[in-house]
């Protein structure tokens, strides 16, 4: 007997133990979702939709018109409402919080959670992937209505980075590790998202496709590395090659990265980037209302650009080049 024979015998035995409270979890979430109608997202998905929608409410002035949330030099927003003490609400207490949202200078912190930055991009009109489930918790993934489906899915925690919590599933392959993936093994790594990041959500999404593609890959993902409204720089980001542009969309003259030199001779697999000036306007928006430094990272596919999520400190602030570590702390420091 091999290791995958163990693995799939291990398998039966751990669903034949659970089939009953699975069956009676699995109709629990049917009966509250309704299958995977995209018309509803789950409690998870419209309590964080409402909580922007109030927000947005909030920052809005008499005529209807959302302004930032900026400080004063007398510690109040522009709207005049006292922003909290640093000194009584930590990072950590504003990352836990969901409401209010404008709560404090640290208040990006939320965006963290990809819950929330969904509902943040969709209250600026602009696009999302397609909720196909969310939840609290990950024995209720709806594996057997997913598989009907028979179209890929990513599952995700809705906390966490470098995809280490993300699986691209198509088949019973997780197309983005290379590698087969049983339910059992999925629910497992849910679980331990959920032990690392105990806030976090479960959301299963309709998986994106570039532009013009029809097969089954990892997508083409466009970060775009912006200083409130200002676009420093841009990674067109493929399978296997990827490619630095300034915010023209003009080539860097330097490696960004310290292992780009391995894949920096290998031609980018798309003959160009569609939806430029929409995917620059996208960008320019989320970032303007973000305020602070962050890359935004988005998908390109024929219904055009898709907000996919924010990341504060991108790859860690790792394996940068000393151009590229000098290029962005200018930016940075201007």
């Amino acid at each position: 007997m091999g290791l995958r024979d163990v693995i799939v015998a291990r398998d039966k035995l751990w669903w034949s133990t659970k089939k009953r409270s699975q069956k009676k979890r699995e109709a629990k979430a049917e009966a509250k979702s309704r299958g995977l109608d995209k018309s509803r997202t789950g409690d998870v998905a419209g309590h964080s939709a409402k909580i922007i929608a109030e927000q947005q409410q909030k920052l809005s002035d008499g005529s209807g018109r959302s302004t930032n949330n900026t400080n004063n030099s007398n510690g109040t927003t522009s709207h005049g409402s006292r922003i909290p003490s640093n000194a009584d609400h930590t990072p950590s207490v504003c990352l836990r919080t969901s409401t209010p949202l404008h709560c404090c200078s640290w208040w990006q912190r939320k965006l963290e959670d990809k819950m929330m930055s969904r509902s943040f991009a969709q209250s600026l009109n602009v696009p999302v992937p397609d909720l196909l489930w969310s939840g609290k918790q990950p024995d209720l993934v709806p594996f057997s209505a997913l598989l009907q489906r028979r179209r890929p899915y990513v599952l995700k925690a809705s906390m966490g980075s470098c995809a280490g919590f993300v699986f691209l599933m198509w088949q019973g392959h997780d197309m983005l590790h290379r590698r087969d993936m049983t339910e059992y093994e999925l629910v497992r790594k849910m679980h331990k998202a959920q032990r690392e990041f105990p806030n976090s959500t479960i959301m299963v999404e309709r998986a994106m496709r570039h532009a013009g593609d029809t097969t089954v890959k990892a997508p083409v993902v466009y970060r775009f590395f912006m200083r409130g409204g200002e676009t420093v720089a841009i990674c067109v980001d493929a399978p296997s090659s990827a490619k630095w542009c300034d915010a023209k969309w003009g080539s860097l003259p330097f490696y960004m990265r310290t292992d780009e030199h391995k894949w920096a001779h290998k031609p980018l697999r798309i003959p160009s980037v569609p939806h430029q000036a929409l995917l620059s306007e996208y960008a320019r928006r989320l970032g303007k209302a973000y305020q602070v430094w962050v890359r935004i990272d988005f998908f390109v596919t024929d219904r055009g650009p898709i907000f996919n999520e924010f990341s504060m400190t991108p790859w860690m602030g790792n394996n940068f080049t000393t151009e590229g570590n000098e290029y962005l702390a200018k930016h940075w420091a201007t």
